[in-house]
């Protein structure tokens, strides 16, 4: 046992000896008079209180050893993936592998020798089954070495090699400080075998696009046959091609995707077996895409062409992903766009975001009323800014889709300047600079009443003082956005440091506007098919209301099969990005459900499925890995063995590989830096003051 102080534990000495003199000092004169044993009673919990304080001030930490006679033994790494069990001689194989574990049962006692597998520690050889998703050396051979259970003093590995997740084993082998015997299956020879390796797409496009969709394709021992491939979107064949494999065995084949609708789209290439293939079942790749529609559709609908209609549709244009039409109401009711061939009804179908700018104006009852009911058919986001010209009376009557209501019909226009409030989202990533020096806006402050669910984006200000009225007002309710400004004239902002901030904000507004509530979360996994023993894994995305990455959310996950459900947490890795991994999940079709929350209130969700079945991944290499295993051996400073010369080593592995007697010390850390001492001084405090009471102390 050892102890260890933060400071000198001479200094801690000499203070905790000053405490417990100080403390009998302090009760040598009292009022009244006490017997002796009275006054030790009372400098007792003051002396020990004291002390106590100096420990949490010098941290000290116990440290208890305790040792362990432990005998070594031969730690043995069988390989149960997938791979071991296929090839022209599976069989064969597997009959060889139980044979090299009863040898070693045999030649080695039991307190000598342990057995693991890929997926399991300290498993009895008898229940080895050869199934595992996976091929992940590196995570067995760090299990093994590293077994809380059994002390090896070297590793057997029984495997083919074919390395396929997690990191590279090399490393492990090298730090392992232990020699690792590598003993090698399977065949090293050539098979026929038409693997589809990977395939190539971009993971997001727009419908109607054309996009290449490319597999890499290695075909051996298929020299000069034909086989089909064949493209599919959701099981829909899409394209067949023919092949004739040639002389080579790499093969890239392209096939031109151009979706017709949006949505996420699972694309899979699958070649037709050939004659005496090794296995069928690494004759396909899938992986999924994501279809978006073509841009945001802005709308610009106003009674005349102004300046601030001009900015704000220049600036939309400015940004690839939007695209704005302009249309303008005339009285006799017609709504005609700026552009040539343009149509309204078809336009306002397809809409994103309206904008309503100085509109409506007087003799537009026709459309005012039409347009009611359009928005009241479609949740359709919009933003208004008012005009000179605006009818307010007929503004009443969209009164139930916007922030605010009408205060009052009449009422004198004034400049007034604009104090934002830059603490909203909907200002990020623009210059605080740019704000100050904004010109006035034209606005009559009793015009306009925010709505009680409506909030302020920013407030009036005239002559340096703030009015108490917002300028800028903005509201989302049951999934229903909405914007208004209080004041036009906004083209003269559009003006100030080069339209950059401007448009900046203005995308902004879009965002916001555009975004919807299921919208804001985002969970997948990191591929839709696993095989059953792979871990799967998710990747996260949670946005605020301006679709900013928000990095502060509470994302949770439940995931459903049949009746069954588990349930996972996220971590945050930044950027509004998270994590989490799933325990290893039986075969089947799954889907999953993951709610985020802020301070118990619900951000978003977001669903999703995904398959655990038989992967093609253990397929992808049938033959053995010869080189890897010679590397780990060398690395560790072993040696590799081919499975049919194992005999000739076995008296060998006796004799270098005897078990011994080691002793383990584990450490144990007491610290006394912890809530209950904190408590204890409380109580002891407490206890001098009841004692110095019932004495009748002063």
């Amino acid at each position: 046992m050892s102890i260890q102080f933060s400071s000198s534990i001479w200094i801690f000495l000499f203070l905790a000896v000053a405490a417990i003199l100080f403390s009998i000092y302090s009760y040598k004169y009292t009022i009244p008079e006490i017997p002796r044993w009275k006054k030790y009673l009372l400098a007792t919990p003051r002396a020990t209180a004291l002390v106590l304080i100096l420990v949490l001030f010098f941290e000290p930490t116990v440290t208890l050893n305790q040792t362990e006679e432990r005998k070594t033994k031969i730690g043995v790494l069988v390989d149960n993936s997938t791979s071991m069990a296929i090839g022209n001689n599976a069989k064969n194989k597997i009959e060889e592998i139980n044979q090299i574990i009863s040898k070693l049962q045999n030649g080695f006692d039991d307190d000598e020798i342990f057995f693991s597998t890929l997926s399991n520690q300290n498993i009895s050889p008898d229940s080895i089954i050869f199934n595992y998703g996976v091929t992940d050396l590196n995570s067995g051979l760090k299990n093994i070495l590293n077994s809380n259970d059994e002390t090896p003093h070297a590793v057997i590995l029984l495997s083919d090699g074919n390395h396929n997740s997690g990191e590279e084993p090399l490393n492990q082998a090298e730090n392992s400080n232990l020699p690792i015997i590598a003993i090698g299956f399977g065949d090293t020879n050539k098979t026929t075998d038409v693997v589809l390796k990977k395939i190539k797409s971009n993971s997001t496009i727009f419908v109607g696009n054309k996009t290449e969709i490319e597999a890499n394709i290695f075909a051996e021992g298929a020299q000069n046959k034909e086989t089909e491939i064949n493209f599919y979107e959701n099981e829909r064949l899409i394209e067949t091609k023919k092949i004739n494999f040639g002389l080579n065995e790499n093969h890239n084949i392209k096939f031109i995707y151009q979706p017709k609708s949006e949505g996420e789209k699972f694309l899979t290439i699958k070649t037709k077996p050939i004659r005496g293939e090794l296995t069928e079942k690494n004759n396909s790749v899938s992986t999924s895409i994501n279809i978006l529609k073509k841009k945001k559709q802005i709308l610009i609908l106003t009674s005349s062409v102004s300046a601030d209609v001009s900015a704000i549709s220049q600036s939309i244009k400015n940004y690839e992903n939007t695209h704005c039409e302009v249309f303008i109401s005339l009285p006799n009711g017609e709504v005609k766009g700026i552009s040539p061939n343009t149509n309204f009804e078809k336009y306002f179908l397809e809409t994103d975001v309206l904008f309503l700018i100085g509109f409506p104006a007087q003799n537009q009852t026709e459309a005012v009323e039409k347009l009611a009911t359009e928005l009241k058919l479609r949740n359709l986001p919009i933003l208004f800014i008012p005009s000179r010209t605006i009818d307010l009376a007929q503004l009443k009557k969209l009164e139930q889709f916007l922030p605010f209501t009408i205060s009052n019909e009449t009422g004198s226009e004034q400049e007034i300047f604009f104090e934002p409030n830059l603490e909203n989202e909907i200002f990020i990533n623009t210059d605080a600079n740019f704000w100050k020096s904004l010109p006035p806006l034209f606005s009559s402050t009793n015009n306009f009443k925010i709505k009680p669910e409506a909030s302020s984006l920013g407030e009036m200000v005239m002559q340096n003082i703030e009015l108490g009225t917002p300028m800028i007002a903005s509201r989302n309710i049951l999934n229903s956005r909405s914007i208004a400004f209080f004041g036009y004239g906004i083209w003269r902002w559009r003006l100030q440091n080069e339209n950059k901030n401007f448009d900046i904000w203005i995308q902004n507004l879009i965002s916001w506007l555009s975004t919807k509530q299921n919208e804001r979360v985002t969970v997948k996994t990191t591929k839709k098919y696993f095989s059953a023993g792979e871990k799967v894994e998710f990747l996260g995305e949670v946005y605020s209301e301006s679709n900013q990455p928000f990095d502060d959310a509470e994302l949770q996950m439940k995931i459903v099969k049949d009746k069954n459900e588990t349930n996972i947490f996220f971590d945050g890795i930044g950027s509004g990005r998270y994590e989490s991994t799933a325990p290893q999940l039986e075969e089947g079709e799954y889907n999953y459900f993951a709610t985020a929350k802020s301070n118990n209130k619900i951000i978003g969700t977001s669903v999703g499925k995904f398959s655990v079945g038989e992967s093609s991944i253990e397929f992808l290499e049938t033959k053995q890995n010869i080189s890897l295993l010679k590397q780990i051996a060398k690395f560790s400073g072993g040696e590799y063995v081919d499975a049919k010369n194992f005999e000739a080593i076995l008296p060998k592995l006796k004799e270098e590989f005897k078990s011994k007697t080691e002793t383990i010390i584990h450490k144990k850390e007491i610290t006394f830096l912890n809530f209950k001492i904190g408590i204890l001084i409380i109580l002891l405090f407490a206890s001098e003051w009841f004692w110095r009471k019932q004495i009748g102390m002063l």
